[in-house]
């Protein structure tokens, strides 16, 4: 991660407010430049997408299932990663979410490390969408 990286802004996505609470707290912890906005809607994170530079969302969610919410973040910003964070395996995800250009999947679980491995991955998945310069002092 480059040191002059400025701040990371993630939206969180789950239903559950102690999972958002933890994960958000965690995230935060393992890597200064994340900040995390929590929502536990689909349609609050659709009327958000202008202000993030990563989602991070749970598979299953009461609103809409995780191909379709992957499917409206990419109409709305094609370029925006989008990782669940989710109990399942890759390999249970339904087919649908992975063929709508999902960027990542990282398995929840217990241990600390897997926050520190999402929160290294949201870093690194943004700022390759970034690009070189796109985000840090371009043009200077």
């Amino acid at each position: 991660m480059a040191g002059s990286r400025e701040t990371v802004r993630v939206l969180h996505v789950d239903d559950e407010a102690d999972v958002l609470d933890v994960t958000g707290r965690l995230l935060e912890s393992h890597h200064q430049p994340l900040a995390v906005e929590a929502v536990r809607s689909t349609a609050d994170a659709l009327d958000r997408l202008g202000e993030v530079d990563c989602i991070v969302a749970d598979y299953v969610m009461p609103e809409m299932d995780g191909a379709e919410f992957v499917s409206r973040v990419r109409r709305a910003r094609s370029d925006l990663p989008v990782v669940f964070f989710t109990g399942w395996d890759e390999e249970d995800l339904d087919a649908a979410a992975l063929e709508a250009d999902l960027t990542a999947h990282v398995r929840k679980g217990v241990d600390p490390d897997q926050y520190s491995a999402l929160a290294e991955r949201v870093v690194d998945l943004v700022e390759a969408a970034a690009g070189p310069g796109a985000r840090t002092g371009a043009g200077e």
